[in-house]
């Protein structure tokens, strides 16, 4: 039997874990919360601080570990150190620094003539409007190294900067150093990609929802999305030749791939690529649905080098699927009802809600993704048949402020 770890063992890893397991391997699963719910789903728990790559390696150099593999979570770097250490197949150290600090990820799209929003950085109030103004107002900003759409927020003015810009840099995790981006219009997709031998396979192209911008601006709230996508064959084929482009160029050649690309007057702009799986169910839950493919099954395995058939990518079927998030305006809970009856909808595949969707807690704004508070995945023999499920799940659950 083999021996993998997975970092992570919350309620988004508990997909990877079973999977794991049903393969049968030996699951090692490391998170710093020591009442993680992969404990009780692991083969192994061990407690330690899994952003730390020494931290992994002193806990498991010893068990004859066979792969390392992280899913939704950026955290590609410390499985990279780690696997180099270990001689276990992955990236590279330095493309998992590429992938996972936007700065230094931009830059290189640039140089390689990659569509990507015109972009600089400050450390500072005073640099970041001089860039701004230089750029042209409105712009994003975005701390350079965080994820789950934390801190990353639209300034429209100089006043707007003054507002905001210490509340973006409090996300920076190693480096206070903010991103000033060009601020672009259009559709936006989910893109998944497999990197297996030195060949992409770009498994989930999803249409992003974000028909509530004006409500959380100056965030950006992404509401699910939607498979298959809208988008003209044409314009769908040239933004996964974009991303499969970016992919080569940010040297990974190995392992998953998660973009988000914008639209922009008919071309397609790289706003993220990670080395990583997605979040938010996309990889787990909505690809599957629309087209049974579940690259998590395959990654696992590639992380522990045992073969895999690229037929697994190839869609088995294609039908619509849609997630919705529950979003809730701030404020105490004192109820939430009607979520058993929204599980009844024929096509509802999952509703997973936060732990912290309970009476009594209090929701803060919507700043970032993380404060999402639960999500509804459905199928559908088409695309606006899955979505009209999700929406009349959605609907039906309440949850009731004061």
């Amino acid at each position: 039997m083999k021996n993998i770890v997975l970092l992570g063992g919350g309620p988004e890893q508990v997909d990877a874990i079973k999977i794991s397991k049903e393969l049968g391997y030996h699951t090692i699963v490391l998170d710093s919360n020591e009442f993680a719910i992969g404990r009780k789903l692991s083969n192994k728990f061990i407690q330690c601080d899994i952003t730390n790559p020494s931290e992994v390696l002193k806990h498991i150099e010893n068990l004859n570990v066979n792969g390392l593999m992280v899913h939704a979570i950026e955290l590609s770097h410390v499985v990279a150190e780690v696997s180099e250490k270990l001689g276990l197949p992955n990236i590279s150290k330095n493309t998992a620094i590429n992938t996972t600090d936007k700065l230094k990820r931009l830059e290189i799209l640039k140089k390689n003539h990659i569509p990507c929003p015109e972009f600089s950085s400050a450390t500072n109030l005073t640099e970041a409007k001089k860039i701004a103004k230089n750029i042209g107002f409105p712009v994003v900003i975005k701390p350079v190294d965080n994820a789950g759409s934390r801190g990353v927020i639209q300034i429209k003015n100089p006043e707007k900067m003054e507002q905001y810009f210490n509340e973006s840099l409090t996300f920076c995790k190693n480096k206070k150093e903010i991103i000033i981006e060009e601020y672009l219009t259009g559709p936006q997709v989910s893109t998944e990609t497999v990197v297996y031998q030195n060949k992409c396979y770009t498994t989930g192209f999803s249409d992003r929802n974000y028909s509530n911008l004006k409500k959380y601006e100056p965030y950006f709230i992404e509401d699910g999305g939607d498979m298959p996508s809208n988008l003209p064959i044409e314009t769908q084929k040239e933004a996964i030749r974009i991303a499969e482009k970016t992919i080569k160029t940010l040297g990974i050649n190995f392992g998953a791939a998660k973009g988000d690309i914008l639209i922009h007057n008919n071309i397609p702009y790289i706003l993220e690529m990670a080395s990583r799986t997605s979040g938010g169910r996309f990889a787990s839950h909505q690809v599957p649905a629309a087209t049974g493919v579940n690259i998590l099954s395959s990654l696992l395995k590639m992380s522990v080098s045992d073969p895999i058939d690229v037929e697994e990518f190839k869609p088995k079927f294609y039908r619509g699927s849609s997630q919705r998030y529950i979003l809730p305006p701030p404020g105490k809970i004192v109820s939430v009802t009607g979520v058993e009856e929204a599980r009844k909808i024929e096509g509802v595949i999952d509703i997973i809600l936060s732990d912290d969707l309970k009476q009594g807690n209090t929701i803060t704004n919507m700043k970032n993704h993380t404060n999402r508070k639960g999500v509804i995945i459905t199928a559908g023999e088409t695309r606006n048949d899955a979505t009209e499920k999700a929406v009349r799940a959605r609907d039906l659950i309440n949850v009731k402020m004061r």
